[in-house]
Formats: C-alpha cells, structure tokens, sequence
C-alpha cells in the first residue's frame, strides 16, 4: 500500500494525531492502517471521553478546543488538528472524527492510494 505524499507533511499530521491520543487516551491508544478500494484508511483511536458528535466539526476550526482539551493541555493553541485536516486537504485526503468502536474518539485519515 503506497501513497503519494511529502513526508515531512505527513509525518507532522501522524506525530500530533499520535500525540493528541496519547494526551486524551485513558489507557490505550491503537493505530490501524489497510485499504478500501483506492484509498489508505488510517484510524487512530483513543479510549478517553471521545468527542461528542455536536463539536466533531468544531476540533478542526483554529483557536477553538474544546474544554477537556485546556485542561489537559493549558498551553495548546487549538490549532493542531486545523493544520493536521489541512495537511490532509492538500494531499486530496481527509481527516475526520468518526463513530469510535468503542468508548473514545477515533479520528480518520483518509488518502488516495497509488494504483
């Protein structure tokens, strides 16, 4: 499974959605990765409090975390996952929050495969 991609973008996009996890996570944090048709699936997922489906959309704006977010992380910005979906934007890619298999958030990284 190969995707076209700059590295450097893209390991940025993986290093804070793995670092967003870890700080969110209860316990674990587990990272998938396969094919469905032409496009790489790469979930990652968390089983801390997840992310409720009202401010799904509103972790990527910029300067907007949410509550839980300041108080585990006092320092962010709240600009992490905006430049992690805009990085995934510009490899004609997407990142969204989607339906955790369980207790969690599970956010999807979504890119074209090479044929």
């Amino acid at each position: 499974m190969v995707v076209s991609c700059d590295r450097l973008l893209i390991a940025s996009l993986l290093a804070n959605l793995l670092n967003n996890a870890q700080r969110h996570a209860a316990t674990a944090v587990t990272v998938a990765v396969r094919a469905e048709d032409d496009t790489a699936v790469l979930p990652v997922f968390d089983d801390g409090a997840g992310i409720a489906p009202e401010h799904r959309e509103i972790v990527f704006e910029r300067f907007a975390p949410l509550p839980e977010s300041r108080e585990r992380n006092p320092k962010g910005t709240g600009l992490g996952l905006a430049i992690c979906r805009e990085i995934a934007h510009a490899h004609q890619g997407s990142l969204t929050v989607e339906d955790p298999p369980r207790q969690g958030t599970s956010l999807v990284l979504r890119m074209r495969l090479l044929p």
